[in-house]
């Protein structure tokens, strides 16, 4: 019982960085994880995408706010699915560009 207070303080060292490394992802990767609905190499992207008529989505693991990047960070600490944030973040173009 006396480790509880001890692990707390861990636990919010944790948190400390994880919304440190949060915050700087949010800053590097912010509004680079979409795609277009339609798969097409020609399409790359948004207006593209909008006047072909397909939809302008984001990766379900997206880095655009922090609690979900922090929810990133927590799955690439955990060893849960860290491959497929590591082929999206890859595959990067640019802003408002689909993923090559």
């Amino acid at each position: 019982m006396v480790s509880i207070p001890a692990i707390g303080n861990v636990g919010i060292v944790i948190m400390i960085i994880f919304l440190m490394f949060a915050i700087l992802s949010m800053n590097l990767y912010a509004g680079k994880m979409h795609r277009c609905s339609i798969e097409s190499s020609q399409i790359t992207r948004e207006h593209e995408c909008l006047a072909a008529r397909g939809t302008w989505s984001s990766y379900v693991q997206n880095l655009d706010n922090v609690p979900q990047a922090m929810l990133v960070l927590f799955d690439l600490a955990n060893g849960e699915d860290w491959n497929d944030v590591m082929y999206e973040v890859t595959a990067l173009a640019g802003l408002d560009q689909a993923m090559v």
